[in-house]
């Protein structure tokens, strides 16, 4: 009875061993990737490798706005002097303990001063085209006029660039409302704007002009 026994289980087990073969060599619904790769690999090799970044130089950077070589090097040489001296000011600050001082704010505002030094040299057109080859804002844009001011009755229109206040070129709104608070000595002051790609000469009067302000950054 036990042979009996034994020899049906081999029967059935053999019978297993048949079946699971068969499932082995035709795996039905399972699809067949013919490379032998698991069917979760990802396809990174076949796609094409990206192309590193590559920087321009800032004298390259000054180039492209249409500064000449020879400029754009003594202004290179000149805002590398600037930078390390701000650096050297933040180094000395910090290992001395007066980093964020008085003392500190004094230093480094007298070293950005050389800003100024640089425009005066290299004149006004350059150094508007500086500011953008850096990436600083070099436009000042009247974002609306407010109502029954200056600048709603004589012609400052949302979206105007003012380029010259009073004949001076204009970069940035701290340099307007320093003007501005200056005052002017003439009845009229010549407010020079560019509307879409139009200069226009408008004359307001001194005193608060009365219009909101946006800055934006803009190739000359």
């Amino acid at each position: 009875q036990r042979l009996a026994q034994a020899e049906q289980e081999r029967g059935w087990l053999a019978e297993r061993v048949v079946a699971l073969e068969a499932m082995i060599l035709n795996p039905g619904p399972y699809p067949d990737t013919g490379t032998g790769a698991p069917a979760t690999a990802t396809n990174e090799e076949t796609e094409t490798a990206t192309a590193p970044k590559t920087f321009r130089t800032s004298v390259e950077a000054l180039i492209a706005t249409g500064i000449t070589a020879e400029q754009a090097a003594l202004i290179q040489a000149t805002l590398d002097e600037y930078d390390l001296q701000q650096l050297y000011i933040k180094d000395r600050a910090s290992r001395e303990g007066w980093l964020k001082t008085p003392r500190f704010n004094k230093e480094l505002r007298l070293a950005r001063n050389g800003y100024l030094e640089l425009r005066a040299e290299i004149g006004d057109d350059a150094y508007d085209r500086m500011l953008y080859a850096l990436g600083r804002v070099n436009r000042v844009v009247v974002r609306d006029t407010m109502q029954n001011s200056n600048a709603e009755q004589y012609g400052l229109q949302a979206n105007d660039r003012i380029i010259e206040y009073d004949s001076q070129r204009i970069f940035n709104s701290q340099e307007l409302n320093k003007l501005v608070n200056q005052g002017a000595d003439s009845a009229l002051v010549l407010v020079r704007v560019q509307r879409d790609e139009q200069l226009l000469d408008l004359y307001l009067p001194p005193g608060p002009i009365g219009i909101r302000l946006a800055s934006s950054r803009e190739l000359p």
